[in-house]
């Protein structure tokens, strides 16, 4: 697996502590996205997806990532996986340092000048995550192995085919050779405002650590390694589905 990819780090002093009641990554995507849309868009009345230049829009291929329904990898989708990715290790709660990265996929690489520049206008704030996949249309509430291989797999495919390359001929089915073993799992929900909806939206995910025992395939391994990276699961724009993947007992 290959995806063209750059991380870039700030480290954000505060002028004073703030208790961040909302995760820090929705704080700033919706900054970023504001500043960026300002910036960039040149057909404010039009709907992304119908406009004509969506295809060149930094603010569109970022937040928007429309593509044509007949794609090979989401067959009657018009919106892709976002190539800017949110990482941040403090999501919530008091907070006067913050470390935020951004990871950036494919094109959006040589975009990076319009992000930083979205971030200085953003004003008095100049400058591991809960994770949700879907299962057959329902939020998941706890983890099962299959879907979870099959969660990490889909994301990989998709960022592979449109910002990289993928060695893996993505016919991918569960070995079922290794199970989750243990799981400390918890339900949170977090209040984000969509501007673009113009509506506020409730995205619950889970939260905790769990543990995988068994054997697992060269390509499985590399789904988690690739998982660190890029997270894993549905809104990754907003920081979510940040994995850390710790080795144990390995014979």
């Amino acid at each position: 697996m290959h995806v063209t990819h750059k991380s870039i780090g700030f480290v954000i002093s505060l002028a004073k502590e703030v208790n961040f009641a909302i995760p820090v990554p929705f704080l700033f995507r919706s900054i970023i996205g504001y500043q960026l849309r300002r910036m960039c868009c040149i057909a404010r009345n039009a709907v992304c997806a119908d406009c004509m230049f969506n295809a060149s829009c930094i603010y569109g291929m970022a937040f928007e990532s429309v593509i044509p329904k007949d794609n090979s990898v989401l067959a009657g989708r018009n919106r892709i996986s976002h190539p800017v990715i949110i990482d941040c290790d403090d999501f919530t709660g008091e907070l006067k340092t913050l470390v935020l990265n951004l990871v950036f996929l494919g094109a959006t690489i040589s975009h990076f000048p319009y992000f930083y520049y979205a971030l200085k206008k953003g004003g008095a704030v100049t400058l591991d995550t809960p994770l949700r996949y879907m299962v057959q249309g329902v939020e998941a509430r706890s983890i099962v192995e299959s879907e979870f291989a099959r969660c990490l797999n889909r994301r990989a495919q998709v960022l592979c085919s449109q910002y990289g390359h993928n060695d893996h001929d993505g016919g991918y089915g569960f070995s079922g050779d290794w199970a989750v073993t243990e799981q400390d799992i918890g339900w949170r929900r977090f209040r984000h405002y969509s501007a673009r909806q113009g509506k506020v939206m409730w995205l619950g995910r889970m939260c905790g650590s769990f543990v995988l025992s068994g054997r697992f395939s060269s390509y499985e391994c590399g789904l988690l390694r690739f998982a660190q990276l890029f997270h894993g699961g549905k809104n990754t724009g907003l920081g979510l589905g940040k994995l850390k993947v710790s080795e144990h007992g390995r014979i």
